[in-house]
């Protein structure tokens, strides 16, 4: 049984939160240069790592008789954003994340040993590294001297790299061949709500809530630079 996604309920909560504050602000003039680029690095949770976990269940009650576990890192996000306007942005990013399954004491080959005569069990580790490369627009609806809002749209390209421990030559990736259709889709689209809050003059704090890959969460840090 799938339990229930607290991530969900936590990025509603947090998007009615956001929201109130906008309903609040009495200060929504410009008060930044169309000009300045800002920089955000950070670290955020990914729908993949949740999925994973859904589907763990159902690669080892139907591929495999041993034991699968999980793992992975959060995944690491860089952003860089140019002002357009005081109210339109444009910029780049990227986001890296490492995700990895271990195989314990698996029975070869791999699930169907009734056709043939099983050898002993294996153990092996499958990594898969995800990458992506993103565009995205965002709209500046309060942009104060300390704290800045958005919505936004962020469309790009996703590649995946894969590693295993397994030495068997006709071993094929048991990710990538069941679900790959779920997981590795190229083309990622996501709507992105974020804000930024500035402590000093070019140091601040980024948080981001995303619908659609490649992350759910974000938080980060921000430097801004205007001419």
């Amino acid at each position: 049984m799938i339990k229930k996604n607290w991530l969900g309920s936590f990025a509603f909560n947090m998007l009615m939160a956001l929201a109130f504050l906008c309903s609040q602000s009495t200060m929504i003039r410009a008060q930044i240069k169309p000009n300045e680029v800002v920089f955000t690095g950070g670290a955020a949770l990914s729908y993949t790592q949740f999925g994973t976990d859904v589907f763990n269940g159902g690669l080892t009650g139907n591929f495999y008789s041993g034991n699968l576990s999980r793992w992975s890192y959060p995944a690491f996000v860089l952003n860089g954003d140019v002002g357009i306007t005081d109210r339109l942005s444009l910029g780049a990013a990227f986001s890296w994340q490492t995700i990895g399954f271990n195989f314990k004491n698996v029975p070869y080959p791999y699930g169907y040993s009734y056709y043939q005569t099983p050898s002993p069990p294996q153990t092996w580790v499958d990594t898969y590294d995800r990458f992506n490369v993103s565009g995205r627009a965002l709209y500046h609806f309060i942009r104060e001297k300390e704290l800045d809002m958005y919505l936004g749209v962020r469309i790009g390209y996703t590649w995946w790299d894969r590693k295993t421990t397994n030495n068997d030559p006709s071993y094929s990736y048991s990710l990538y061949d069941e679900y790959s259709k779920i997981f590795l889709m190229p083309v990622s689209i996501q709507s992105v709500l974020g804000f930024r809050y500035y402590f000093s003059d070019y140091v601040g704090l980024n948080a981001e809530l995303g619908i659609g890959p490649p992350y759910a969460l974000m938080l980060g840090l921000n430097l801004k630079f205007t001419n």
